[in-house]
């Protein structure tokens, strides 16, 4: 059985979360906007993908602080929790 997760592809995403989290522990939060879709970003400006901000929010070192815009929404900021 041929194995259907590409290590580089991976180790590529855990990056992006891990600089994801450097940037958060810096003060930074994790911000959500729609606007007619999910926008990502950081409070300083980068945007960050829905794949890695799903992974960083699923973090247990990262906590939400604020509510949601809709019902069973993600929140709208999140912080680290550390």
């Amino acid at each position: 059985m041929r194995n259907i997760c590409n290590p580089t592809e991976l180790d590529r995403r855990a990056a992006r979360v891990h600089a994801v989290l450097a940037a958060m522990r810096t003060g930074q939060s994790l911000q959500l906007q729609f606007n007619g879709r999910a926008l990502w970003t950081l409070s300083g400006g980068r945007a960050v993908s829905p794949e890695i901000a799903s992974l960083v929010i699923a973090s247990a070192h990262v906590r939400p602080a604020g509510g949601a815009l809709f019902p069973d929404a993600p929140a709208q900021q999140w912080e680290i929790a550390e």
